[in-house]
């Protein structure tokens, strides 16, 4: 028998907060960030965003995940690529609870961008 479930919210076991998302396949966190403003424009599970220089900013995830190996994707207007910052080798820069981002232009050099879309998928702790 086919069932069908009809809610307008669904909320915690107390009722007074949203269901956490743990163990899903659903997007983790997504944010879509202004790096000229800087300023958060909209975001899910986003706590802050540190704006280091040009190009240059690190999201802190308002959840950790459970480990380092989460997936992230992300796109800038007028930019080639936005890549997890691993220069020099420093790949201790994608922890659980956050990711450096570089913005790079078509020349390749590192440049804020207005519209800056991110999301992560992953296993939240």
């Amino acid at each position: 028998m086919t069932s069908v479930l009809n809610v307008d919210t669904i909320a915690d076991k107390a009722g007074t907060g949203p269901v956490g998302l743990t163990k899903q396949h659903a997007a983790k966190c997504w944010m879509n960030y202004n790096q000229n403003t800087p300023a958060i424009d909209d975001s899910f599970g986003i706590s802050s965003v540190a704006d280091n220089a040009t190009g240059d900013f690190i999201p802190s995830y308002s959840n950790t995940f459970a480990n380092v190996d989460y997936a992230m994707a992300g796109m800038a207007c007028n930019t080639i690529f936005i890549s997890m910052e691993d220069n020099n080798a420093q790949t201790d820069r994608t922890t659980a609870s956050s990711t450096r981002l570089l913005a790079m232009n078509y020349s390749g050099t590192q440049s804020d961008q207005e519209q800056t879309m991110v999301t992560w998928h992953g296993d939240l702790a």
